[in-house]
């Protein structure tokens, strides 16, 4: 876990860089992020998942690729919403900061949905045990992913005086 945990995180921080250097629209971002946690998420999948049988195997990447194609085309809507609210954030008024928040809900309750429907699949194709190894690996880098957005989201409002002075 710890080769894994590395890994993901010189990813992030590689995708720190590269974001950084380019020229900061919202469609370079969203291509970049693909880049990395598209195919890259898949190798590191397939180190995680390395131990499934041959015949296991074959069933778990066939709903793999069908739960990553969906998954992207979600990820792929939201990064295009929060990179509108990034850009506009000092403009931010009471009707799109409600339209932001309402998206954000739609989005996690579609991810849910998401992780549901995929998990039963997995749990058909290869069994409860490999089917919630899955989930588990997919939800940490979800979570790596979704904290490295969110700390290159402006903080809304007083919540900056909270946080500790660099």
């Amino acid at each position: 876990m710890k080769k894994f945990f590395t890994l993901v995180c010189a990813s992030i921080f590689c995708f720190s860089l590269t974001a950084s250097a380019q020229d900061g629209s919202a469609m370079d971002e969203v291509k970049l992020i693909q880049s990395i946690f598209g195919k890259g998420k898949k190798e590191m999948v397939k180190q995680i998942m390395a131990d499934l049988p041959a015949e296991k195997a074959a069933k778990f990447w066939e709903v793999y690729d069908k739960y990553d194609a969906d998954r992207q085309a979600l990820v792929r809507k939201h990064l295009v919403a929060l990179a509108k609210i990034t850009v506009k954030a000092e403009a931010l008024n009471d009707a799109t900061a409600a339209a932001y928040g309402k998206e954000r809900g739609c989005y996690e309750v579609k991810m849910a949905k998401l992780h549901k429907k995929y998990f039963c699949k997995m749990n058909s194709a290869v069994g409860g045990f490999q089917a919630l190894k899955f989930t588990q690996v997919e939800s940490y880098i979800e979570n790596l992913v979704q904290i490295e957005l969110q700390s290159r989201m402006p903080f809304l409002g007083d919540i900056q005086t909270l946080l500790p002075k660099d």
